[in-house]
């Protein structure tokens, strides 16, 4: 998905998922040879639960962050705290 696609179906800005990529809240998008972010399922349900999470109250800081790679937490489950 690109970034219009990916911001449309979780609820959270183009703008605030380039800035939680920017200060590592969750891992920079895979490129396509275009040069367009390509988002995945999973890059969805994070930034619905980043955008949840932001939505009740948890500030920035106590959202999980430091996602190194798509790989690093390939068991992490953003549903499951």
């Amino acid at each position: 998905m690109k970034i219009g696609q990916v911001s449309a179906a979780s609820g959270v800005s183009q703008r605030m998922i380039r800035h939680y990529e920017k200060i590592g809240l969750i891992p920079a998008a895979a490129r396509r040879a275009s040069g367009y972010r390509d988002y995945d399922e999973r890059d969805l349900h994070t930034l619905r639960f980043i955008g949840r999470a932001r939505d009740v109250g948890f500030p920035i800081e106590e959202i999980p962050r430091g996602r190194r790679s798509k790989e690093h937490y390939a068991g992490w489950d953003p549903f499951v705290m």
